[in-house]
């Protein structure tokens, strides 16, 4: 059994370092240790991330996670620094500052949880934060090999920013993808029932439970970039 919480770098230090070596090891595997992104001091310390990750009941080991980047002026997401010339994507983002917005990225889980559709439960826990965090729009920078795993979930392209890029390499194919997180309307029923229902737990304080489940997720095996 699993629990997987919400946490914001100036509650718990130890866990974010504990979380870059984690997904350092992680990225490595893949040799795309060129996607693994380090947060500011800026960021940490005015509140511009998140981490969602979970821990073995049992050991209190860290096995997965994920990080939440909040967007406000003067603080890039991360795709922003990865991409620094794309001027179209600058002016899309700063176009839905007013609406609340942040990037998802940073995703792993352990190698001895991977198939068992942990990573999907962490996206989906990341998804139902976003509301009470005060954000209305969010935006991932996934690859080719794991798109079928974030569009059931509600995640959309967008015709203005429709390019790819070969980030970290030329071995992946990256876009840029979108979800609405309270409204979830290109969302399939069950996921958006699944994220309100987290959604609730987060709100009111509830501890988040997860059993291993032997769920074919491909997007562990390859991760998400950033």
């Amino acid at each position: 059994m699993l629990t997987i919480r919400l946490v914001r770098p100036g509650e718990d230090m130890a866990v974010v370092i504990e979380f870059y070596l984690r997904q350092s090891q992680s990225y490595a595997e893949f040799s795309a240790e060129k996607a693994v992104y380090t947060p500011t001091e800026t960021e940490v310390a005015d509140g511009s991330v998140y981490y969602v990750v979970a821990h073995d009941c049992d050991s209190g080991a860290l096995c997965g996670g994920l990080r939440i980047h909040l967007r406000s002026p003067g603080t890039p997401l991360p795709v922003e620094r990865a991409l620094t010339n794309e001027r179209r994507l600058h002016q899309v983002l700063e176009g839905h500052l007013m609406d609340g917005l942040a990037e998802m990225s940073g995703l792993w889980v352990g190698v001895h949880l991977r198939g068992t559709g942990l990573s999907s439960q962490l996206m989906r826990t990341g998804i139902a934060a976003m509301p009470l965090l005060g954000v209305q729009k969010v935006l991932a920078f996934t690859h080719q090999h794991v798109l079928d795993f974030w569009t059931p979930l509600g995640f959309y392209f967008d015709p203005r920013v429709a390019r790819t890029y070969s980030y970290p390499d030329a071995r992946y194919e990256s876009r840029i993808i979108w979800i609405d997180p309270d409204e979830l309307t290109c969302a399939e029923p069950g996921e958006r029932a699944k994220i309100r229902e987290l959604r609730e737990c987060l709100d009111q304080g509830h501890t988040i439970y997860w059993p291993h489940e032997p769920v074919r997720d491909r997007v562990a095996l390859v991760g998400q970039l950033g």
